[in-house]
């Protein structure tokens, strides 16, 4: 019975991952309508960022560069769209940083997606805004092979931030920190997502959006605005 009772708590942790990606859902649904078959992808792209961060200080953007650097081309010295950034040199353990730079890559994801595709898909039917969402999670799982290649990586993630052992002792077993990180973590966000729909103003007015778009226009709220933050 002790291992049963193990097991089910030590699943509190992809428990509260699953949590936090249907949110994610959920807040892109409600602000735009569209169900988003590529936010895992996004999250992937997120976590990849985080991880490429503090193994070698560069942070690659969501895109390849169109203009191949051989043969003439070269030559031109044309601008080429820019694809890696080096924010810091070499490897570093910021964990704070890694965070940050990777939540700045996912609202520019989110960004990207709402005007670049849900936007002009505004008033297609709700097939063409699936089949659009398909297409952004197709994409963006060959742009993390093509910038970070095709191996996992594994990560200690939020686990820096203690100095005891990797684990938790419990009913003869153990129960890895990064589980009870993501229960935490799952529980503030919904908290905050929760507080942020119910009390601001901005929450009420999506609310308001997602039930009628046309009154929220009429008393002077942009959809597509409410649209684009929800994204981001």
């Amino acid at each position: 019975m002790q291992d049963v009772i193990l097991a089910l708590i030590a699943g509190v942790g992809a428990g509260g991952l699953y949590a936090m990606l249907g949110a994610g859902l959920v807040v892109a649904f409600r602000g735009s309508g569209v169900i988003n078959f590529a936010h895992g992808a996004v999250a992937a792209y997120a976590a990849y960022t985080f991880d490429e961060i503090r193994e070698t200080g560069n942070v690659y953007l969501p895109w390849d560069d169109p203009i191949p650097e051989f043969g003439f081309l070269k030559s031109l010295s044309l601008n080429n769209l820019p694809v890696r950034l080096q924010i810091v040199d070499g490897p570093t353990e910021s964990t704070a940083l890694a965070i940050f730079v990777a939540l700045l890559m996912s609202a520019l994801i989110g960004i990207l997606m709402h005007l670049l595709v849900f936007r002009p898909l505004r008033n297609a039917p709700t097939l063409g805004k699936v089949i659009g969402s398909v297409g952004i999670m197709l994409y963006l799982n060959s742009i993390i092979a093509r910038n970070f290649g095709g191996q996992n990586r594994a990560d200690v993630g939020f686990g820096e931030f203690t100095t005891d052992s990797e684990a938790f002792n419990l009913l003869g077993g153990s129960l890895p920190r990064s589980n009870v990180f993501l229960l935490i973590a799952a529980i503030i966000m919904a908290a905050a997502v929760w507080a942020l729909y119910r009390f601001t103003r901005f929450g009420i007015a999506t609310r308001a959006a997602d039930e009628n778009e046309k009154g929220a226009a009429l008393l002077g709220y942009s959809p597509q605005l409410i649209a684009g933050v929800n994204w981001v």
